[in-house]
């Protein structure tokens, strides 16, 4: 389960409307209400029951608020303790850096690959590397007393509802697509192409994060409810029990390497895309190291 899942949950009994609140929220009402039916499913309850003035708490769902309210409350001041704790070697403030980044970024392997690069020229510093939904990014950055950057996807559906403040550089660096693979035993590796519509009556898998399975939601949302069967938060693990069972995987292509020998990728016909973006506040855009790290994401594609 995925914490954002507590706070839109919250949202949801703030506003009475899935609509509402995936306004506030940046993400499509299927997937908001995806994301309610994630948390009924694993507790077994039941949370919401719809009435002339929309959305109602049942009982168990009063009683399910008041358990998240105090669990939030908890985890808020953990993070808000962590970010007072000194760093045990004295790290000063200029030798560290954060780099706030989507989990489809860390899961592909470029965050690593970058981090690497960079302390090859800049042994000396210290990096943090911090999971955030997109639109976290920026009021992340803004709290942050280091050097911060952002490498984030953000839904193309969504960039019109981008709000950025004044103080945050925006840099738009390139498109991808939403992809279906297979394993190449599959019936459908020889396959130019899916429609959306084939898919949707297809079984799919994807990994597990809430930003993908909304797209996935958006995209097929016109022909049905998507028939994802399967998420898992270990990508290894989700794509090879997908090929195994002749089930199609739905990601990214966020990596300039070519196809690996053990899938196909089948292109999808009028795919949803997501916008590559580098986000980094202005008032550190000209300190030489920052200069050093938007000059390397930047060069990565």
């Amino acid at each position: 389960m995925q914490i954002e899942y507590l706070y839109y949950f919250l949202d949801v009994v703030r506003t009475q409307s899935f609509t509402q609140s995936a306004k506030g929220l940046y993400i499509s009402p299927q997937g908001l209400s995806q994301a309610i039916k994630t948390l009924e499913k694993k507790y077994n309850i039941e949370l919401f029951t719809r009435s002339k003035r929309g959305l109602v708490l049942t009982d168990d769902g009063n009683k399910f608020a008041t358990y998240v309210n105090e669990l939030l409350k908890c985890y808020e001041n953990f993070e808000e303790q962590c970010k007072r704790i000194k760093p045990v070697d004295g790290t000063e403030m200029g030798n560290i850096l954060t780099i706030y980044t989507t989990a489809l970024f860390s899961v592909s392997g470029i965050i690593l690959e970058i981090v690497e690069n960079f302390f090859e020229k800049c042994p000396d510093k210290t990096i943090l590397i911090s999971e955030k939904l997109p639109f976290d990014v920026i009021k992340s950055m803004k709290n942050d007393q280091n050097y911060s950057i952002g490498l984030v996807n953000v839904p193309n559906y969504l960039l019109e509802e981008l709000s950025l403040c004044e103080e945050v550089c925006i840099e738009y660096i390139l498109e991808i697509s939403l992809v279906a693979s297979v394993s190449p035993t599959s019936v459908y590796a020889n396959k130019k192409f899916f429609t959306k519509q084939e898919l949707t009556a297809l079984p799919l898998s994807c990994f597990n994060e809430p930003l993908l399975e909304d797209c996935i939601q958006y995209m097929l949302g016109e022909y049905g409810e998507p028939n994802i069967v399967m998420c898992c938060s270990n990508v290894r693990l989700s794509k090879d029990v997908a090929y195994s069972q002749d089930i199609i995987y739905i990601s990214v292509n966020l990596t300039k390497d070519s196809t690996p020998e053990n899938r196909v990728l089948v292109p999808i016909h009028d795919a949803l895309k997501l916008t590559v973006i580098l986000l980094y506040p202005k008032k550190f855009k000209d300190i030489p190291i920052m200069k050093k790290l938007i000059h390397l994401m930047k060069s990565f594609y």
